[in-house]
Parts: structure tokens; sequence; C-alpha cells
């Protein structure tokens, strides 16, 4: 991973808390903390509006490339609002990179073991995280050695092993 390098997969828009990022990276400058905010994905509304302001916006990009954004990412950030599932989460652990995301995104991030899960809409508590785990390598390493683990559990077979036992 890059130092630094905090990344964000998903549609651009009010609904993925793109717009809380924003706040939270215009923050971290403003504390005067180092770092890159990449965002990876189609808009749904556009980047030129002042609320996205702060991350640099990718747009839609090929699969192959957004698996190389997981590797040069040192933080997965997505502060939705509302999510069924995060399936990216699971693509970011699985790369061992920790998450910090919200309550909202039915998430398999525990709060303080492969991530942290922050309030919605709090831009300047996801800045304090995002700012904790940029200065704190070791918790980060830890962290996302436990995200990796634990996406190994996620898989498949798992999964149908799973769904047999609640269907039976």
């Amino acid at each position: 991973p890059e130092p630094g390098r905090l990344l964000f997969v998903g549609q651009v828009g009010l609904r993925k808390g793109s717009h809380v990022l924003a706040a939270a990276c215009r923050e971290l400058r403003r504390r005067g903390c180092r770092f890159e905010c990449v965002v990876a994905g189609p808009p749904i509304s556009s980047f030129e509006h002042s609320i996205f302001a702060g991350p640099t916006y990718l747009g839609q990009v090929p699969r192959n490339q957004v698996q190389k954004e997981f590797r040069r990412a040192e933080l997965f950030v997505l502060p939705t609002l509302a999510d069924s599932f995060g399936l990216v989460h699971l693509e970011a652990m699985a790369c061992g990179v920790p998450v910090i995301t919200t309550p909202h995104c039915g998430s398999v991030v525990r709060d303080g073991v492969e991530g942290f899960i922050v309030p919605i809409r709090n831009f300047r508590t996801l800045a304090d995280r995002i700012e904790q785990l940029l200065e704190d390598r070791p918790m980060r390493e830890r962290m996302g050695l436990a995200a990796r683990a634990r996406a190994s559990k996620f898989t498949w077979r798992h999964y149908g092993e799973r769904l047999t036992e609640v269907l039976d």
C-alpha cells in the first residue's frame, strides 16, 4: 500500500456518503494531515458540486484497475447512509485493507477489529478515525490482518452451507 492512500469504491452520490467523505477530506487537510483520497466509481451526482470537493475522482474504472486500487490503499472508507450489504467491504478486507464505514451498511466489519464503524453524516468522527489509522501503523496492520482473516470466512461454499441450514 501507498502511505496515506484512502480508497472509496462505489457510486458517487449522497446515498453512499460521498459528500461526508469529501467533508472529512477537507477537515483532514485543515488539520495538516498528509493523505490522498481516491474515489473509483460512476457519479450519480456531478463531481463539480462543491460538496464533493476534496477527493480525487477517477470515475468508472475497469474491474482490474479496481483490484489495483485495493492493493494501493492503506484504508478503505465507505461512509454510506443506506446500503443493504457492502460487498465492497469484503473485497477491501480480502486485500488486507482496514475498513471505515457506518452502521447503515449490513457490514461484516466489527468496530475496533477490522476497522471502525462511525455514525452517519459525521465527517469529524470520520476524519478522526482516518487520522488515527493513518498515524498508527501497528493498529492499521493488526486491523488489516484481522480483515483478511474475517473475509476468508465469507466464501460461496460457506454461504451455501448456511443457506442449506436455514432451508432445512
